[in-house]
């Protein structure tokens, strides 16, 4: 499989409130997008931290970010790397989401039981 890097980070939080000021007035990062238990942190290498919390739908499989932060890790080609950890027995959470021509990630456990995401979009690598 062909990592490029980590491009996103997912954490779920029962405490998004305090989560949110800390990364804006400790960390000083700013928010490009905040709503009701959903704030996404845009890095300057354009890479991104979301925060989330109960208050945000499930709709897009954060619900299993239970057990620590979710690394997203770009691949060039999300169909491609989806298949080969099908092809390794590992376990897919959910199905591919978003758009695999433009931005789409894929949820899957490690042997570690902790939730991990191949992500394919537009981010400096």
């Amino acid at each position: 499989m062909d990592i490029r890097g980590i491009v996103v980070v997912g954490t779920y939080t029962d405490r998004h409130a305090e989560t949110v000021r800390f990364f804006r007035e400790v960390l000083g990062l700013r928010a490009d997008h905040d709503e009701p238990g959903f704030t996404n942190f845009r890095l300057p290498d354009t890479g991104k931290i979301e925060v989330l919390g109960p208050e945000h739908g499930h709709e897009h499989g954060h619900a299993r970010f239970t057990t620590a932060p979710v690394p997203g890790l770009l691949v060039p080609n999300i169909v491609a790397a989806r298949a080969e950890l099908e092809a390794a027995n590992v376990e897919l959470l959910g199905p591919l989401l978003g758009d695999p021509a433009v931005n789409a990630w894929q949820h899957f456990r490690a042997p570690d039981g902790n939730v991990y995401s191949l992500t394919f979009g537009q981010y400096r690598r």
